[in-house]
């Protein structure tokens, strides 16, 4: 009996010391991104050097790693990126932490991996 408790209160209190994750919204994302390095079907990419997303306040989205340098909306769901107009784009965001985020998925033929780092400097 005395090792249920025990047990038990160790399963508790790892229960309760747990963080839980925030949602991630569109508005975390505002803001201009430069990505710091890139990966294409698992090899880093060094044609990304000068590679960045902006997130506009008005959740659109512009960044030169696109074919066309036009504005699409776009909104995040769970922790899936999704853009407007944009079929062959399949972004997941693994990991949004302060300044730093990784999106992960498929851009047209290839398998990407975006480290980016949020820019201070452009707001």
């Amino acid at each position: 009996m005395r090792n249920c408790v025990i047990t038990l209160a160790i399963a508790l209190s790892i229960t309760c010391c747990k963080e839980e994750k925030k949602a991630i919204s569109s508005s975390d994302l505002v803001g201009v991104w430069d990505v710091s390095k890139a990966y294409r079907d698992g090899r880093e990419t060094k044609t990304m050097t000068s590679a960045y997303f902006k997130f506009n306040e008005n959740y659109t989205i512009e960044s030169n790693v696109h074919q066309v340098s036009e504005e699409k909306k776009f909104k995040v769901s769970g922790n899936k990126l999704e853009v407007s107009g944009q079929e062959n784009y399949n972004l997941e965001i693994v990991r949004l932490q302060n300044d730093t985020m990784h999106l992960k998925g498929k851009m047209w033929f290839f398998d990407m991996d975006f480290f980016l780092i949020r820019n201070k400097m452009v707001m």
